[in-house]
């Protein structure tokens, strides 16, 4: 395989085949991802965190932070919206809703979640080859790439309307930023880099700041850390992300972009909540809805370390089973790839980051498995980069094993050929012919002939001579079979499973407890209670402008996540300007209704009288 320069002039830093490898996996993701919206979701959100960003997606596209409140709100009461003072608006960060927003404007919301699948997935293949360099670099990222679209948690989550995905592709795309900065000094890794932490903080906080953490220590480590002595360089190999010295320019660029995104939070606040520092969340349920021990709300005890612990424990838990729903643990590839060798250092550091993500979701009060361990989820980046590392590593070990020699290697070659050597003492002589006439190479044109040599202090690159072919194509084969086997046994044995209630709740009657509580335990079109039935019906058989009074028979649950959940068949397509919405769904008040009724004389009403999965439309005027 060619090795492409590494001066940072090429599209995205990397050579045009692995470009065409990213943005094609990540196309490969975009369209199952589609098709799982479609076919497992309806093209509809159906948890209530989803369901109010849309509604919130669509108060943007209106062109307004908040929608004026309607009449007789009582009518249009949801989870995690806030209808007070006059105002309508959801309780979410304003990042998530601004991309949702796009696909509202072009009639199509359903796009976005998998269109920020497939950028992360870009994202990882790039970021591989970024982190690892060379060969072995390049084929690691496509197998992190690979990895991602064998994941149900992974696909599942890129195929709904939740916030989780924008916060993915943004922070991936910002560490592959920040990584290439590292190793370019260009201005525009980053802008890239600080904008993508950015959009992660805007979309998601908690989980940006803990994706960033790492980022951020290492970023002043670097920033203040004396320049290592050029006999010393190859001990920095073995450590993180580090390459040439990055100007003063470029550093304001990063951290004044990704500044920005804390700017912006604090201004929607700001506008919305009437603080900087107030969120929608106390907004909604008061201050005890916060962060830290001791706090709590919907009836919770006061969170503790002990709990916060033990949630975490669940997370990995849940990300050892269902990150690939293999027949064994799904983390085996990640435990290889943190075996200690070449570039552990640096694969420390990339485990940081999900361990700083679950790290500080320990301080967080709630926690669920809505779609499998979420909270781990913006880190899924580095965790299918070290599973795709240990992966080829076992492959090239394999190799080994058969006796081929050398093997593809993401380590500096200068023993193997005269040529990296007189490479080498070229670029030595640039450098002292810098230094000379007493010019500093601060950027990567300032010295292209002497970057084939600096880079090995902080990327790898594949050796010069050719590998062979038997070694290069067990590194391949190796780690796919270790991916194909046991997905095929688990798209056989497990998956199916995931989109059927479990045994003792089958076949129970529509709108049962029963049938209702499956509803959280697999993936449907009735999925976490919401269903596209009522939408459907209304389309088909109502007169417009409708309102339609929604009343269902599922059990009613005195919980403030669950007290309106069915409602959100009819929320979940809610126009929040009602005077120009073709239907206005509310609920269902009994006699009550007439009032609402009578404020909208021009509109057909409608009962619905059914379940999430089927019911009758019944006009009453």
């Amino acid at each position: 395989m060619r090795q492409s320069p590494r001066d940072g002039s090429e599209p995205l830093g990397a050579d045009r085949t692995q470009v065409v490898w990213a943005f094609g996996l990540g196309l490969v993701a975009l369209v199952v991802a589609s098709v799982l919206s479609h076919r497992v979701f309806a093209a509809m959100p159906h948890v209530q965190d989803s369901i109010a960003q849309l509604f919130q997606a669509r108060i943007f596209a209106d062109g307004m932070l908040r929608a004026p409140a309607p009449a007789l709100p009582q009518f249009f009461q949801y989870h995690h919206v806030i209808l007070d003072g006059g105002h309508w608006y959801s309780q979410y960060p304003p990042g998530h809703p601004a991309v949702l927003m796009l696909g509202v404007l072009v009639g199509a919301p359903w796009i976005i979640d998998p269109l920020m699948g497939g950028l992360f997935v870009a994202a990882v293949v790039l970021l591989g080859s970024e982190l690892f360099g060379g060969d072995e670099g390049r084929l690691v990222g496509r197998i992190a790439g690979i990895l991602a679209l064998v994941s149900p948690f992974f696909l599942l989550m890129s195929a709904e309307f939740m916030s989780h995905p924008t916060a993915l592709a943004a922070a991936t795309w910002g560490l592959y930023g920040y990584v290439r900065l590292l190793r370019t000094g260009a201005l525009s890794s980053a802008i890239l880099g600080g904008l993508g932490l950015a959009i992660a903080l805007l979309a998601r906080p908690l989980s940006a700041f803990g994706v960033a953490l790492p980022i951020l220590l290492h970023a002043a480590w670097t920033m203040f850390r004396p320049a290592p002595p050029a006999r010393t360089a190859p001990r920095a190999r073995a450590s993180a992300p580090q390459g040439m010295k990055v100007s003063w320019t470029a550093w304001g660029a990063f951290l004044g972009t990704g500044a920005l995104g804390v700017l912006l939070l604090l201004a929607y606040n700001a506008a919305t909540n009437g603080s900087p520092t107030l969120f929608g969340y106390e907004v909604l349920y008061g201050p005890s809805h916060g962060i830290g021990f001791g706090k709590g709300s919907w009836g919770q005890p006061p969170h503790t370390f002990a709990r916060g612990m033990s949630q975490l424990g669940a997370q990995v838990g849940a990300l050892n089973g269902r990150l690939f729903e293999w027949p064994v643990t799904s983390l085996w590839p990640l435990a290889l790839g943190l075996l200690p060798g070449t570039l552990f250092a640096r694969r420390l550091w990339l485990l940081s980051i999900p361990v700083s993500l679950l790290g500080v979701h320990v301080f967080y009060w709630y926690s669920d498995l809505c779609f499998g361990p979420r909270y781990a989820y913006e880190a899924l980046g580095p965790i299918l980069l070290l599973s795709a590392w240990g992966l080829v590593r076992l492959g090239t070990l394999v190799g080994g094993m058969f006796g081929a020699r050398g093997g593809v290697s993401g380590t500096s070659a200068t023993k193997s050929t005269g040529t990296a050597k007189s490479t080498g003492t070229a670029a030595k002589s640039t450098g002292t012919a810098a230094k000379s006439t007493g010019k500093a190479a601060a950027t990567p044109t300032a010295m292209p002939t002497a970057m084939p040599t600096a880079m090995p202090t902080a990327m790898p690159t594949a050796k010069a001579t050719a590998t062979p072919t038997a070694t290069r194509a067990l590194a391949v084969i190796v780690p796919v079979l270790l991916i194909a086997i046991p997905t095929a046994i688990g798209l056989a044995t497990r998956w199916p499973l995931l989109f059927e209630p479990p045994e003792p709740l089958r076949g129970a009657p529509a709108g049962s407890p029963l049938r209702a509580a499956s509803a959280f335990q697999y993936f449907g079109p009735s999925f976490w209670g919401v269903g596209p039935a009522l939408h459907q019906i209304v389309e088909r058989d109502a007169e417009l402008p409708a309102l339609v009074f929604t009343r269902f028979a599922e059990p009613k649950v005195d919980h403030p996540t669950l007290r309106y959940i069915q409602y959100g068949c009819g929320f979940a397509f809610q126009e929040p300007n009602l005077a120009d919405a073709p239907v206005i769904y509310a609920n269902d008040f009994g006699a009550d209704n007439q009032r609402l009724a009578d404020l909208y004389p021009d509109r057909a009403v409608y009962l619905y009288d059914g379940n999430v999965e089927s019911g009758t439309l019944r006009r009453i005027r």
